[in-house]
């Protein structure tokens, strides 16, 4: 397997408007702000760790306000903002498996919206879909018991029609859950801020007068802002103090895809998608994220270092841009890092088991080995067939590990691939994949992705009503 090669993204095609990169010469629209140049002083804003308040039931209960605000996504030019229990994104939950936790959520905001734990297994009854709107001055109190693996999901509305307008403003957080029974997840970095890093990335366009500018829906998969922010930081630089740091990565963006990688070069390890931990540590020097998904990595450090995390443009239009999103600069010294473990909790990808399960959207990406040597991720705006990568090879969509429905999915019925005979090397054997059955008349492929992509799982249009693990 080549290491520098993790995912292979599907080429996407479209009316997206021309994007000003970071250390591009491209100019600014007028009315716009150009961004700004680099400043290696602006640290990493951490969200806030919100503590749950205990009752004598042992119900653990989680208070989450959504109102209006004026945050500063540039420096010196506020801007008009929504958040949870703040002007911009929301607090990060921490809970563990068992617990029995309690949300009270109250809308101090001027529309009606919902509240989705995405990711996150639970009652129907309890999952923040359209149906369930928080009407302004109202207060909406789910509670369930957890019960699933450690992993990182986020929590955004969900409320028909405005999902993509209320997370573009800033309506958007993670939700950590963690697993005390696994005896390898409590192996990895956990020190949240100090080892464990919640990374929310999303891009933005702004006015000259700092107002979020353009309509989340306006093109045909949603805007492409010209800045990324993490977590609601530009150019943002975290100081690193342990040799290895874990990396929560979500993808909050309203259209964007991200080519993760580091401007030197250097590998990491891929341990978690969406639904949790991998079987093992994966090596890599790319990673490929899409609206809605996450991932956890590893990265190492050595004293007196220095590392840029950077997306970079695959040629795609979702995809456009260089963008330096993260400085790291690591301490003369730093704390060691215990030994990383061969194995995670993760269960081993079974195919049969997916193929049993709706494919039509917001899949869950995972890593599978295809009979080229070659690493694909499945993530949700992806469709078969798959188009030629740059390299001339075929990109290959393998099945994911979980799925969820949508109540905008794409119409057309999926077929699941004939499994590997039994005793075929998992190195070496093709992935059983969960193919979509283009109706008859449709065009070919490329223009199928071209004209159907803004109906696939992106924060602007799905997301799903049930959840996934």
């Amino acid at each position: 397997m080549n290491r520098r090669t993790f995912l292979a993204l599907a080429a996407l095609t479209g009316a997206a408007g021309p994007l000003t990169a970071c250390g591009s010469n491209t100019g600014t629209a007028p009315g716009r702000i150009a961004p700004p140049p680099p400043d290696p002083s602006n640290p990493l804003r951490i969200p806030m760790l919100l503590h749950p308040e205990a009752g004598p039931d042992g119900v653990r209960t989680f208070e989450l306000a959504m109102a209006p605000g004026r945050f500063a996504l540039l420096p010196g030019r506020p801007t008009t903002t929504w958040g949870f229990n703040g002007p911009y994104l929301g607090p990060t939950l921490r809970a563990s498996r068992g617990d029995r936790i309690a949300m009270t959520v109250r809308n101090q905001l001027p529309e009606a919206t919902t509240v989705h734990w995405h990711g996150t297994r639970l009652p129907a009854a309890m999952d923040g879909g359209p149906h369930q709107l928080i009407e302004p001055g109202a207060i909406w109190t789910p509670s369930w018991t957890l019960d699933q693996p450690a992993a990182t999901t986020w929590y955004h509305p969900h409320p028909h029609g405005e999902t993509a307008q209320h997370i573009y403003r800033g309506l958007a957080g993670l939700f950590i859950i963690d697993d005390d029974q696994d005896p390898q997840a409590r192996q990895l970095p956990s020190g949240y801020g100090i080892d464990d890093i919640p990374l929310i990335l999303q891009d933005k366009t702004l006015t000259a007068d700092g107002a979020l500018d353009g309509d989340p829906l306006a093109g045909p998969y949603g805007i492409l802002g010209d800045r990324v922010l993490v977590n609601g930081t530009t150019d943002a630089r975290f100081d690193v103090t342990t040799a290895r740091v874990r990396l929560r990565l979500l993808n909050a963006s309203n259209a964007r895809l991200y080519n993760l990688a580091f401007a030197d070069g250097r590998p990491f390890r891929v341990i978690a998608t969406d639904g949790g931990l991998l079987p093992a540590p994966v090596e890599t020097g790319t990673l490929a994220l899409s609206p809605g998904e996450r991932a956890e990595v590893l990265v190492d450090f050595t004293p007196g270092d220095s590392a840029v995390l950077r997306t970079v443009d695959d040629g795609t239009d979702l995809a456009r841009g260089d963008f330096d999103l993260l400085r790291f600069v690591a301490a003369a010294r730093l704390r060691p890092a215990p030994a990383l473990p061969a194995t995670l909790g993760g269960p081993p990808r079974s195919s049969r088991r997916t193929g049993r399960r709706s494919a039509a959207s917001c899949s869950t990406g995972v890593t599978t080995p295809s009979t080229a040597g070659r690493w694909t991720w499945t993530g949700s705006t992806r469709w078969w067939p798959p188009a030629p990568s740059r390299s001339g090879r075929s990109r290959t969509a393998a099945a994911s590990r979980t799925t969820s429905t949508s109540t905008r999915s794409p119409s057309n019925s999926w077929t699941r691939t004939t499994d590997p005979p039994p005793g075929t090397p998992a190195a070496t054997r093709t992935p059983s994949s969960c193919r979509p059955t283009a109706p008859s008349g449709w065009p070919s492929s490329s223009a199928r992705t071209a004209t159907r992509s803004s109906r696939t799982c992106t924060t602007a249009t799905c997301c799903g009503t049930r959840t996934a693990a």
